[in-house]
């Protein structure tokens, strides 16, 4: 089986093994996901649209003197979760994922009397969007409403629909076209739910997060096929990122998918930043299997996640999700260990670090602040074990 279509198949693994509910064994929840660092605590709501056919999570700021317990980390999935462990031998302490706790509370009311910028997110194919509250959560409590959209296309089903077999018996042509029809399927998705956001009440939705919505302040970003869907919309757009009336200020890709004919290293029209993994060179290649070149133009930076570019294997693709700190786990450290998932660089110093950037990045670009400090987009200063490419007009500066 070809290398893109195992990574795709493991992708699809790890939406079986990433539920978790609250038990009474101990567990420091700090020492397996990121606790974030902003003024605002945050809380979290689930809508259905669409008949049920699109699940729509919204994290949101909420105040720091609410004292509601957190809220599980990935209840629904713990059997999926613990039948995938058995299935390939990860039995070993393997109760220690009933025990742990997001940083979220459910169904908090939202910071009153404040406009927050919202960004949409759009996952790897066959994730829940639950499985980056590292990254979602830290950009919440500084300051943002982030809709995260979990699809119902049911990935397998479509595999046999599309050619009659299982997603790890497609050849390597077959996996590309199934992500294709993806990214086909899931577009839909983002313009429904960015019109849902400007006429929520068309919708019969009055919850308080809406009209706590800035509109005129909307990002995009996304994981593998989400990057992918998120950055295809920009690059088709022919006035400045304007679909259907579908228009983001701002976006930024976390590592881009394997697929050789993507637009997602294509140069943009609104400021955009890729952040890739140390592999990224290796993995994606162009139509002609030669390493892949990004276009930054005016407005593009260029982030990978790795203390040099001959380092390749500091972080990998499954690095920029939750699996990067729940390695902390044995049953898990096992699990991507056995799949070669992770890089060899600290899961929490590489989380720290796309943090920092993504938080930057949209606050300059979407809040209107200064790059003073670190990292500084306008001269180019990059982080500790990251290496950084900025657009024309910009000086590199290393610290």
């Amino acid at each position: 089986m070809k290398k893109f279509i195992r990574s795709s198949v493991i992708l699809l693994l790890i939406l079986s093994i990433t539920g978790v509910t609250i038990a009474d064994t101990e567990i420091n929840t700090d020492d397996i996901l990121v606790r974030p660092f902003g003024e605002y605590l945050v809380g979290f709501k689930d809508f259905s649209l669409k008949d049920q056919k699109i699940n729509v999570r919204i994290y949101y700021p909420i105040e720091k003197s609410i004292q509601s317990p957190y809220a599980p980390y990935h209840l629904s999935a713990i059997g999926l979760l613990q039948t995938e462990l058995t299935k390939v031998g990860i039995t070993e302490k393997i109760n220690q994922l009933d025990d742990i706790k997001s940083f979220t509370v459910g169904n908090a009311p939202i910071v009153s009397e404040k406009k927050f910028p919202v960004l949409i997110f759009s996952p790897g194919a066959g994730l829940p969007i639950q499985f980056y509250e590292n990254f979602i959560t830290e950009l919440a409590s500084q300051g943002y409403i982030v809709i995260g959209i979990n699809s119902s296309i049911d990935i397998p089903a479509l595999s046999k629909q599309m050619f009659g077999k299982d997603t790890n018996s497609l050849s390597e042509k077959e996996g590309y076209e199934l992500y294709e029809k993806l990214k086909e399927l899931l577009i839909p998705d983002i313009k429904y739910v960015y019109d849902v956001i400007h006429n929520p009440k068309l919708y019969t939705l009055n919850d308080s997060i809406f009209s706590a919505m800035d509109l005129e302040r909307i990002g995009g970003f996304g994981h593998s096929i989400g990057s992918d869907v998120i950055i295809k919309i920009a690059y088709d757009s022919s006035n400045g990122f304007k679909i259907d009336e579908l228009k983001f200020q701002a976006v930024a890709s976390i590592d881009v998918s394997d697929l050789p004919n993507s637009k997602s290293r294509e140069e943009l029209k609104v400021p955009f930043m890729y952040i890739v993994a140390a592999d990224v060179y290796e993995r994606v290649k162009d139509k002609d299997q030669k390493p892949s070149s990004f276009k930054l133009g005016e407005k593009g930076f260029l982030v990978t996640i790795s203390r040099d570019k001959e380092d390749k294997s500091y972080s990998k693709h499954m690095n920029f999700c939750d699996l990067s700190t729940l390695k902390k786990l044995s049953a898990i450290d096992e699990y991507a260990k056995k799949y070669d998932l992770l890089g060899t660089g600290d899961g929490r110093e590489i989380t720290a670090s796309i943090n920092k950037y993504l938080v930057k990045f949209f606050d300059i670009f979407l809040k209107h602040g200064d790059d003073k400090g670190r990292p500084g987009f306008s001269s180019c200063i990059k982080l500790e074990n990251t290496c950084m490419e900025c657009g024309a007009g910009h000086v590199k500066e290393e610290l």
